[in-house]
């Protein structure tokens, strides 16, 4: 009978313990089912795949089902939707300027990601975009930046 009941103790204190691991975790990640959550928001690329371009310029303006920016030189605009954790960006374009050699390889490194991504994460005032290869774009929110693309 003590083992029976040690045993349903057990069980419940798992359970417990189960579901304030699961609480912690939803409020440390929001979940994004749709762009309203994001839409008007502006972000500043920090990191690529582990590779810090902190300050290098590239910003990320997310409105309804558009979104667009600066990518280290030039301006770019393209079309988005979001599923859950999901996101497919598609139509990007982009102004034709040139600049200097390291800046336009940022640019067209972050391009060829950005057309790529597959899933969409936010954390507290970080936005991950992430590809199916393992590419990952990191953003830190700006709330300083009042100008839309």
């Amino acid at each position: 009978m003590k083992i029976k009941i040690s045993l349903i103790l057990t069980l419940i204190l798992i359970l417990i313990m189960s579901c304030v691991n699961v609480s912690v975790k939803s409020t440390e990640k929001e979940k994004i089912s749709s762009d309203s959550s994001l839409t008007g928001t502006s972000w500043n690329l920090i990191n690529i795949s582990g590779e810090d371009v902190t300050g290098k310029g590239v910003i990320l303006h997310i409105q309804k089902n558009s979104l667009g920016g600066n990518a280290a030189v030039n301006q770019y605009f393209g079309n988005y939707t979001i599923k859950q954790d999901k996101i497919s960006v598609s139509q990007i374009g982009r102004t034709e300027m040139a600049g200097e050699k390291s800046l336009m390889n940022l640019e067209n490194r972050y391009i060829g990601i950005l057309q790529n991504v597959k899933k969409i994460e936010v954390i507290k005032d970080k936005l991950f975009l992430k590809t199916d290869k393992g590419e990952t774009l990191e953003f830190i929110l700006n709330d300083d930046d009042d100008t839309m693309y």
